[in-house]
């Protein structure tokens, strides 16, 4: 069951890339701390699968857009232009950082 509200299911993409556009950021912050804790990377790279993986799938079975066939139908497009857009955005926010 998922714990998105189905209402906003059509935007659960976007919800997904501003996760991943910040766990993206967060793990640039800590790039030289190696892969394992204290100072790693893997848990931000967990949680920016995760959110990679909610935008590509969908937001489930239970959603609202479900019932809409256009948004059903592309799922995946809406999906990768959420990752894509979630990377260039992070890209830009690192570039622009002091």
């Amino acid at each position: 069951m998922n714990a998105r509200s189905p209402a906003a299911a059509p935007l659960a993409p976007l919800a997904d890339a501003a996760v991943l556009g910040t766990m993206i950021n967060a793990m640039a912050v800590k790039r030289g701390g190696g892969f394992f804790v204290p100072q790693g990377v893997e848990y931000g790279l967990l949680l920016a699968a995760g959110a990679a993986g909610l935008a590509l799938t969908g937001p489930g079975r239970l959603a609202v857009d479900r019932a809409l066939p256009v948004l059903r139908a592309h799922r995946l497009v809406y999906g990768v232009f959420a990752v894509a857009l979630a990377v260039v955005l992070a890209a830009l926010v690192l570039l622009v950082r002091d």
